[in-house]
C-alpha cells in the first residue's frame, strides 16, 4: 500500500489529468447517463476525450489506495463504448439509424458497467 508523499503524489497526478485533458469530467458520470437517457443530449459526455480522461484519472485514482466509487466510472465507460459501437453503420445498420435504438443501446451498457462493480 501506498503512503505518504506517494500517495499525495499520485492523487495530484488524478487530478491534473483530468483538470489538463477534459475539466468537465470531475464528476462521476451517472448524473450525465441519466440526462442521456432521459433525452438530453451532450456531445462531450460520449467523447473520447472524456474516456480518455475518466480512465487515467481513475488508474491514478485507485492507484492512490483512496476509498473511492468506481460505479460511476464503470458506468460511463460503457455507456461510451455502446455509443462508439452504435454508430458504426457498417456492422450495426439498424442500430445506427435509429436515435431509439441507441439510447437502448446505452441504457444496457450502463445496467452492464453497475453490475460490474458489484
Amino acid at each position: 500500500s501506498l503512503q505518504g508523499p506517494t500517495t499525495l503524489s499520485v492523487i495530484a497526478r488524478s487530478s491534473l489529468t483530468t483538470n489538463y485533458i477534459l475539466p468537465a469530467c470531475h464528476i462521476s458520470g451517472i448524473p450525465e447517463l441519466k440526462c442521456v437517457l432521459s433525452g438530453t443530449w451532450h456531445r462531450k459526455v460520449f467523447s473520447i476525450r472524456t474516456f480518455l480522461s475518466k480512465s487515467v484519472s481513475l488508474i491514478f485514482s485507485l492507484a492512490s489506495c483512496l476509498s473511492i466509487g468506481r460505479l460511476g466510472p464503470f458506468a460511463h465507460f460503457s455507456a461510451i463504448i455502446a455509443s462508439f459501437v452504435s454508430q458504426w453503420g457498417y456492422f450495426f445498420p439498424d442500430l445506427a439509424q435509429s436515435p431509439k435504438l441507441q439510447i437502448q443501446a446505452i441504457s444496457a451498457a450502463c445496467a452492464i458497467g453497475v453490475s460490474v462493480t458489484t
